[in-house]
């Protein structure tokens, strides 16, 4: 009986134990939206990439930021890797892109 009684007692403060907040791990929830790398560049500031929607914000030294839909992953990853960004921007994305048109991310969601 007294067996039980310690195995009864072990489960109890174990389902107990498992139920306290402050006890469970706690854990950070992943970023819903991926953060902009900066780049060095005299024109370009930095670059996001969302590959779920093939989607590349621009952020511009003069503080514009343009979505561009429908970019490759590779591209993203080769702006970001170029010795010049704002060379690899003028030769492989202005202009290179369809979908909606590259528009400030202002009005990206509208």
């Amino acid at each position: 009986m007294q067996k039980f009684m310690s195995l009864l007692l072990v489960l109890v403060l174990g389902l107990l134990l498992s139920g306290c907040g402050e006890c469970a791990v706690k854990t950070t929830p992943p970023p819903t939206e991926a953060a902009f790398v900066p780049v060095e560049s005299s024109v370009l500031d930095g670059a996001k990439y969302d590959a779920a929607e093939q989607r590349m914000t621009l952020r511009f030294k003069s503080g514009s930021e343009y979505v561009y839909d429908q970019v490759p992953a590779a591209v993203y990853q080769s702006l970001i890797a170029a010795e010049s960004p704002g060379a690899y921007y003028n030769a492989h994305i202005k202009g290179q892109f369809t979908g909606p048109d590259p528009k400030p991310a202002a009005e990206a969601d509208e």
